[in-house]
């Protein structure tokens, strides 16, 4: 990927994640970190902005400097967020990185360890940007 490609992905992962409404996307978080912050009588509103507000970017967390995962923790549990490419449908990946403008980029967060499947129990959080 060219670096010009790296930069305009990166920048439009960084909008997403940080709220942009025009980059299009959904954001999900598992089942089992909706009760985890349910247990912590916190909201999922808390959980989006540590996610918005990550900058820890370094070689060993993104390779390829495109801003698409990150780890924080939450009530002392490790997380994780993630963000794909899927196509208009929400049923394909988007394996090209060349036509990242022409998909709906879905942001997903999780516990480090779950049972099940990662994407088997994702939620839309309400009152998320």
């Amino acid at each position: 990927m060219s670096d010009t490609s790296t930069e305009i992905i990166r920048d439009a992962n960084d909008r997403f994640r940080r709220g942009d409404a025009t980059v299009p996307g959904e954001r999900l978080i598992t089942q089992g970190l909706a009760a985890a912050i349910k247990e912590a009588g916190a909201s999922p509103l808390d959980v989006m902005q540590i996610v918005m507000a990550f900058d820890t970017f370094t070689e060993d967390n993104d390779p390829y400097g495109t801003h698409e995962f990150g780890s924080f923790d939450f009530n002392g549990q490790k997380c994780f967020w993630k963000i794909d490419l899927l196509d208009n449908d929400l049923k394909f990946a988007v394996l090209t990185r060349a036509h990242h403008h022409a998909c709906i980029r879905v942001l997903s967060t999780r516990p480090h360890r779950i049972s099940g499947g990662v994407f088997s129990s994702l939620t839309r959080p309400s009152g998320c940007p």
